[in-house]
């Protein structure tokens, strides 16, 4: 692998990594999708929202690996920390914002109707 070709494919690695745990939640919440109101894909939809308030930070250590791509001197920079700390200040930020909040919610509220769906069964 060369240099030039590390940022690219640690990017790729990131966000196929992204994808799986979307998936991987997505599959767990079985449970829940006849409680959602949007069945199985607004679940989907729902869990790829609330993991899109990463895209910050996922953007931050994109930046970061092109600097220490070009100079890995560039690790021991101040711009460092700071570029990584707008990073998970924006996934802050990001959670907090309504679509998100509301995704969140829904998830949650599916949750919590199959649990007590199940104790009732029980």
């Amino acid at each position: 692998m060369t240099n030039a070709a590390a940022p690219y494919l640690m990017t790729l690695a990131s966000m196929t990594v992204l994808a799986l745990a979307t998936l991987l939640r997505w599959r767990v919440g079985k449970r829940s999708w006849a409680r959602h109101p949007g069945g199985s894909r607004g679940y989907l939809r729902d869990v790829a929202v609330g993991m899109s308030s990463l895209l910050p930070l996922i953007v931050a250590a994109v930046i970061l690996r092109f600097m220490i791509a070009g100079d890995p001197a560039a690790a021991t920079d101040p711009r460092f920390l700071v570029i990584l700390g707008v990073g998970y200040v924006g996934v802050i930020i990001a959670r907090r914002l309504p679509p998100l909040a509301n995704a969140r919610r829904r998830i949650e509220d599916a949750r919590t109707a199959s649990y007590e769906a199940r104790e009732k069964a029980a």
